[in-house]
């Protein structure tokens, strides 16, 4: 994949103090989907992203490995004081995004102790089609969101 000056702009804006991934899928409609509705992961977010870095060897690199997941690349990201803010103030086995995320009373059949989390739509960005470069945006992407009871959910996990 060619990294184009707009898809460059697109993933490291200057000025944008946020902690980027990705998530891979096959489909537009599913890309679409996390934009509008946010990104279903079970248990820990990092099973599911990959870090975006600003450097072009290493993204080239982790789209080598990773292209075979699909063609749509979800961007997700965040805002880093408020990752640091969370993180500082939970137990490290647990993930920022987790607090950010809503836990949904599904189960995972195969791994009953897995919890299904749902991270609102205002961390994604947008996505890639890889092939071509085209960039669809999230118009609510505000990687400083918070959701209302983000104090309760830090104070549950604090030790």
């Amino acid at each position: 994949m060619e990294i184009s000056h707009e898809v460059r702009v697109f993933l490291f804006p200057p000025n944008e103090n946020v902690e980027m991934f990705s998530h891979r899928t096959s489909s537009a409609d599913i890309a679409n989907k996390i934009i509008s509705e946010g990104f279903r992961f079970w248990d820990s977010f990092q099973k599911t992203t990959d870090e975006v870095i600003n450097d072009m060897v290493y993204l080239r690199y982790w789209d080598t490995l990773r292209k075979y997941y699909g063609g749509h690349v979800v961007i997700i990201a965040f805002s880093k004081p408020l990752l640091q803010k969370i993180q500082q103030r939970i137990h490290p086995k647990y993930e920022a995004q987790q607090v950010l995320s809503d836990q949904l009373d599904d189960v995972d059949e195969d791994n009953s102790d897995e919890s299904l989390y749902l991270l609102p739509r205002q961390y994604i960005k947008g996505h890639i089609e890889r092939h071509t470069g085209d960039i669809t945006f999230n118009k609510d992407y505000n990687p400083a969101y918070e959701p209302p009871d983000l104090e309760e959910r830090i104070r549950a996990l604090e030790e």
